[in-house]
């Protein structure tokens, strides 16, 4: 939960399937498409969502080590 919001995948993928909003808890949240037809977008959008979080914690922990080094 700390790392990834079930919120933000929640909504990456109801865009993506055409519907509106999403929402929820970080640890469980929920939304409604009109259809899946998307479903291929809908999965590329959670993936991507998924791996910019990846590199955004990857960095986070790149600045820390840094910074502990240069303190």
């Amino acid at each position: 939960v700390d790392r990834l919001s079930a919120v933000e995948i929640v909504q990456a993928a109801v865009q993506a399937l055409g519907g509106k909003g999403g929402g929820g808890r970080p640890d469980r949240a929920q939304g409604g498409a009109p259809s899946i037809e998307a479903l291929d977008q809908a999965i590329a959008a959670v993936e991507q969502v998924i791996a910019q979080r990846a590199l955004r914690r990857r960095q986070e922990e790149h600045l820390d080590r840094w910074l502990e080094r240069v303190a």
